[in-house]
């Protein structure tokens, strides 16, 4: 199966799903997002990252919002290889830092499109609006 293929199998999932953070069972945060779409194509994801989990993220978050952003911008910049944005290829992990928003992932689709998860839940969207917001670009996929 090729890798496009796989990816969009994989992208189905959370296709206009909710936004909940820490509850996959009732919708998708960027942190689930991201650990199931990469576990998904086969990618080896760490499950602990400075004694946070996917079983205790949910509540770090809502206690403290600003602290959750950085420590999962830290861990996103961990994974995978750094790659200049100028050569990112489909599949390739981009993490965005918004002002006031915090920071969020997505996966770059090809053809200047990506896929975010929201607070209205998961999205292609294009690329162009994002750009600038662009702080990492991560290759997980070989």
């Amino acid at each position: 199966m090729s890798l496009d293929i796989k990816i969009a199998n994989s992208m189905m999932q959370f296709i206009d799903s909710n936004y909940v953070v820490d509850n996959p069972t009732q919708g998708w945060d960027c942190l689930n997002f991201i650990m199931t779409f990469y576990s998904d194509l086969g990618v080896e994801m760490p499950r602990e990252f400075e004694d946070w989990t996917l079983e205790n993220y949910g509540r770090r978050v809502a206690e403290n919002p600003d602290k959750a952003h950085k420590t999962f911008e830290r861990f996103v910049t961990t994974l995978g290889e750094e790659v200049n944005p100028a050569y990112m290829g489909r599949g390739d992990l981009l993490l965005f830092r918004v002002k006031d928003l915090g920071v969020y992932a997505g996966v770059f689709l090809g053809e200047g499109k990506v896929f975010m998860m929201f607070d209205k839940g998961g999205r292609v969207c294009p690329l162009a609006v994002f750009r600038s917001f662009v702080v990492s670009v991560r290759r997980l996929i070989k």
